[in-house]
């Protein structure tokens, strides 16, 4: 009797999570051009799939991913099933993602103008791979079982009822921090927002920090979750999230027993460990905050009600400074602010990337995203120039991949970072008028650039480079088309290089919080500008350059400050006696492995074709139910679950059991995105049962039939976002073919036993882009 019981808890738990999750099926995220031609490594542990034309890269991914797997399992996974990853070249998103089901990864080949003192390969590895160990982790005991009976699907139920989403983040930011010299648990302005809210706001309750608020800024998953892991990482050692893993996924039946596991070794369960680490981080930082040298440097600036952002200041005269402004109740917009603190609205742009912004008296310069009509794994980053005397919008580039523009000083010439589906980085030089290439610099170990910027005479450009060694700042000399290092390599995440003369601006995390340096080219002395009490950036020289604009973070949101480039004696900078240490270094916690000191190998790996026709098919879950997504129903049966790895072929095929007519039915939906067109295609074959009243006996007599549907319809997905306005529409026509069969024993006959119908629809829209509060799009 026992058995039967936790058989039925079995099929119950299985026919719920099979009615859940089966949407997982539907989740596609974009489709490359159909002409791109797939290639594929495969490793003992790893299979890369690439583009053509990108083996360099993929071959990369080989040898990192081979060689860092076995420390980024640790300590969840002694063994771990072979992981296929996809690599996409032709978008300009800085992403990737880990899909349960199937059980994947896509990368996302952009690195982005924000990115750390890390190559984003590297990154990667030690960040998504966290993540599919995760999934895999989950896959035992109970869950083991359910994977039987539902696929795929079980893991990722799992891990959605059970883990929250801090532990997934913030258990793979401690990975890439505590396997390497840098990540994300290294960057002061990772932690800042929630190291401002706990000083200068409160501690929130733990509902409000993890499903977030309208009225606040809250930190996010990555920045919760990196604090509650290390510290419990700290205290009770990597057992205690191995333990909170191992009882989700065998023992789910408990409800909760993620919180179980935390209570085994905190004493009580999330919601207290949450509680216990924002105050022991409190009185960290109450006690740091005691003890630094503050000073606030704010402009005369609008003091808005809600969370605020000001970035990348930028004066241009007297009286007048441009930012870009970012607000929770509202759309990012460019402003103007006077002496006064008065803002006025100058342009709203479209889908920004954020990373920086140029302007003079005249006009402004920025790049945002434009997509491809059809193919979502195919975007650009082009370059907008807006003259905001005359209202006038210019599209520098087009199809282009260029980042971190900014206008010359004489407003002639704009300079950006190209970077090339091959992932190969340049430093280019634009014509403002004519929109021509005038100037393309490299470094000759390819170096990734980020945020250039124009000396103040025009004559150089200066950029931070990043490679294996982390960053450095490099000047390229235009005239001679030279480039010269100005700082040596570091892992710590410097950023926002300016040039004046001999003067070198930059910030840095020197002691653990970002603050504004100077640096004299001629002695070689370093001098410290600010003793901000959070972050430091987007830096810009005053027009009589003897001061810096800068945004300073509060609890509040980015300020706009401003601080003079006269140095003391007292800021000379002696690195010697520097202790720079972040809150994982001070707690002792020590990997055996670290990336960024390990000598990679470089094997090559044997390419070979992907054939996209071959892996059309790709069963990934299965169920004892058959989910109707059109009526929301679902029925006793089996169900199998389809998509392939490049997310352009969805089959579900299915019987079941019809309660109603007590009759079987047969399903099968075959859906193909490869192509500009969407083909999608069904066939139903249903016993049917009705009755029908006989004129002469005034009875109802039982009539069964064979009804047969054949479905087949074209659908044109078409993406027309531009500016601030998302826009598309979507085409469908399509034709259904329904054959009717009544049973031989049967005297009734169908007077027509086939239709024919056409299905025409079409849906456009036109909608603004949305803020964070804008629950619906205006």
């Amino acid at each position: 009797m026992k058995s039967f019981g936790y058989l039925k808890l079995l099929l119950l738990f299985a026919f719920s999570l099979s009615t859940l999750f089966a949407k997982a099926q539907y989740y596609i995220n974009g489709q490359d051009p159909a002409s791109v031609k797939w290639k594929q490594i495969n490793t003992e542990n790893f299979q890369v799939i690439f583009p053509e034309g990108y083996a360099r890269n993929a071959n990369e991914y080989a040898n990192i991913f081979e060689f860092s797997h076995k420390a980024v399992r640790h300590p969840y996974l002694e063994k771990s099933k072979k992981f296929k990853l996809v690599l996409h070249n032709q978008t300009t998103t800085s992403n990737a993602m880990v899909s349960p089901t199937p059980f994947h990864g896509d990368f996302y080949e952009m690195p982005g103008q924000d990115i750390y003192a890390q190559l984003w390969g590297r990154q990667l590895a030690l960040h998504e791979y966290r993540h599919a160990v995760q999934i895999q982790k989950m896959n035992q005991g109970f869950t083991r079982g359910l994977y039987f009976l539902i696929g795929e699907q079980a893991p990722a139920a799992m891990m959605g009822l059970f883990l929250p989403f801090w532990f997934i983040e913030g258990d793979a930011v401690f990975s890439e921090t505590i396997n390497s010299r840098s990540g994300r648990g290294r960057s002061p302005d990772f932690s800042m927002d929630l190291t401002a809210q706990i000083l200068d706001k409160e501690i929130f309750s733990y509902d409000k920090a993890y499903l977030g608020s309208f009225r606040n800024k809250i930190p996010d998953y990555y920045t919760l979750g990196y604090q509650i892991v290390l510290a419990a990482n700290a205290k009770y050692g990597s057992q205690i999230w191995d333990e909170a893993m191992n009882r989700s996924a065998r023992m789910p039946f408990m409800l909760v027993p993620f919180t179980t596991a935390i209570k085994k070794f905190h004493g009580k369960g999330k919601v207290d460990l949450y509680n216990s680490t924002m105050e022991d981080l409190k009185v960290k930082w109450q006690k740091e905050d005691l003890l630094k040298d503050k000073e606030s440097h704010f402009v005369n600036q609008p003091q808005p009600k809600w969370f605020t952002d000001y970035k990348f200041p930028i004066q241009i005269n007297d009286s007048t400074i441009i930012a870009l402004k970012t607000n929770i109740d509202d759309i990012d917009r460019f402003v103007s602010i006077d002496s006064k603190g008065r803002e006025e609205v100058l342009f709203t742009p479209g889908f920004i990337f954020g990373n920086s912004l140029s302007a003079n008296d005249s006009l402004i310069c920025w790049n945002e995203k434009a997509y491809d009509p059809r193919w979502q794994m195919r975007n650009y980053s082009v370059i907008k120039i807006h003259n905001f005397k005359t209202s006038r919008t210019k599209i520098l580039s087009r199809k282009s991949r260029y980042f971190a523009p900014q206008l010359s000083h004489d407003g002639k010439k704009v300079c950006a970072v190209e970077v090339t589906e091959e992932n190969n980085y340049y430093l280019v030089v634009i014509d403002i008028k004519t929109g021509e290439l005038i100037n393309m610099f490299s470094t000759q170990e390819n170096l990734f650039l980020i945020t250039p910027r124009w000396s103040t005479d025009d004559k150089s450009i200066v950029s931070i480079a990043l490679g294996e060694s982390g960053k450095a700042i490099v000047s390229f000399t235009l005239e001679s088309g030279k480039f010269e290092f100005l700082s040596d390599f570091t892992f710590l995440d410097i950023k926002y290089a300016v040039l004046s003369g001999n003067k070198l601006i930059f910030t840095a995390p020197y002691g653990e919080t970002n603050n504004i340096y100077l640096k004299d080219l001629e002695t070689e002395n370093t001098f410290k500008l600010t003793n901000t009490r959070f972050d430091a950036s987007g830096l810009s020289f005053s027009n009589d350059k003897k001061s810096i604009y800068f945004s300073e973070y509060t609890a509040d949101g980015y300020r706009i400050s401003k601080i003079a480039t006269e140095t003391k004696p007292g800021q000379k900078m002696d690195f010697a006696k520097l202790k720079t240490t972040f809150a994982i270094d001070d707690l002792g916690l020590k990997s055996s492995f670290i990336l960024d000191d390990s000598i990679v190998p470089n094997k090559e790996y044997e390419i070979k074709k992907y054939s996209r026709l071959g892996h059309l098919f790709n069963l990934h879950s299965w169920g004892p139910t058959v989910i109707d997504l059109d009526n929301y129903s679902f029925a006793p049966g089996v169900n199998l679950l389809s998509q392939n790895l490049l997310s352009t072929s969805v089959a579900i095929a299915g019987y079941y059991y019809d309660l109603n007519e007590e009759t079987g039915k047969f399903k099968f939906s075959y859906d193909y995105y490869g192509w500009y067109p969407v083909i999608k295609t069904g066939v139903e074959i249903a016993g049917r049962r009705q009755f029908y009243k006989n004129d002469s006996t005034g009875l109802y007599d039982e009539i069964r039939f064979t009804e047969t549907n054949l479905k087949t319809g074209i659908s044109l997905p078409l993406n027309f976002t531009k500016n601030k306005w998302i826009r598309g529409m979507q085409p469908y026509i399509g034709v259904s073919q329904k054959f009717l069969k009544m049973n031989k024993d049967s005297d009734y006959k169908f007077n027509t036993d086939q239709f024919t119908s056409l299905t025409y629809q079409f849906y456009t829209y036109n909608i603004l882009k949305r803020s964070v509060r804008d629950t619906f799009p205006k």
